[in-house]
């Protein structure tokens, strides 16, 4: 169970703000004072949305207290997933900077919402991103340098995220996703990605006229 304290105490140990907590589960900053001042109790669905915000983090509530764990997982659903899991990627790359590494991407198919959370993404201090993208593509929102073919052969259909310690994975055709909280996968993948990095050219030029 989540309680004022323990809610306090979950945003110490991830050095979030209110608004960072408010970004991450998409309730109200000033509904999630309230609960932590004691003003107010939040209903069913904010307390889940405020519990899932910090389990994808790998907050864990016990009934001793809360705990950090290593590993953590998470479903995404809804007409939203997409977004609610770059909500996390600006989130986990906020905390810890560095590269956001895209798997089997397409520019051309990202709706102008999901452009625009990328953008936020790439506007953070110490972050940068790389995409391996099918063989002759050339729609590419950002430099040609972010970008490297993968064949035709072996290009796959599913979009791979990998950031911080996490890895988010399109599943279902693209329609719901799954993050997990996984530093050893990610390590693995991130492997993976860079040898399919290494042998694979760069794209010459782009017929985007959008650019991030």
């Amino acid at each position: 169970m989540i309680t004022p304290e323990r809610c306090r105490g979950a945003r110490a140990i991830l050095d979030w703000t209110r608004s960072d907590l408010s970004q991450a589960s998409k309730v109200k900053e000033g509904t999630i004072k309230a609960f932590e001042t004691g003003i107010s109790s939040p209903t069913t669905d904010t307390i889940g949305a405020l519990l899932n915000a910090f389990e994808i983090s790998g907050i864990v509530f016990t009934e001793d207290g809360l705990k950090q764990i290593k590993t953590a997982r998470i479903e995404l659903t809804g007409d939203n997933w997409y977004l609610d899991g770059l909500d996390d990627v600006y989130q986990s790359l906020k905390a810890n900077p560095g590269e956001f590494l895209l798997m089997y991407a397409d520019d051309a198919l990202s709706p102008p919402e999901v452009n625009d959370k990328i953008r936020e993404i790439r506007s953070l201090d110490g972050v940068s991103m790389r995409q391996l993208i099918e063989e002759g593509n050339r729609y590419l929102l950002g430099e040609t340098s972010e970008y490297r073919y993968v064949s035709k052969e072996h290009f796959q259909n599913n979009v791979i995220l990998l950031y911080a310690d996490k890895v988010l994975l399109c599943v279902s055709g693209n329609d719901e996703g799954l993050i997990l909280k996984e530093p050893d996968l990610n390590e693995t993948l991130k492997g993976t990605f860079d040898n399919l990095w290494n042998i694979g050219n760069e794209p010459e030029g782009t017929d985007a006229k959008e650019r991030f």
